[in-house]
């Protein structure tokens, strides 16, 4: 199941980046565009402690 897990996290950091690129841009994000990004976040987050079991 780790193998799943470690995809799962590469593509919500693409995601996560492709948001962080766009505000860098000057693309200000409305408030459910915020809260999206910060659900990959945190998604992205719990995949990487599920897939190397960080912390």
């Amino acid at each position: 199941m780790e193998p799943f897990y470690i995809v799962l996290s590469i593509f919500l950091a693409a995601m996560l980046s492709y948001d962080i690129a766009k505000f860098v841009r000057g693309d200000r994000p409305d408030w459910k565009e915020g809260l999206v990004t910060f659900l990959v976040f945190v998604g992205f987050l719990a995949a990487m402690q599920m897939a190397f079991q960080i912390v």
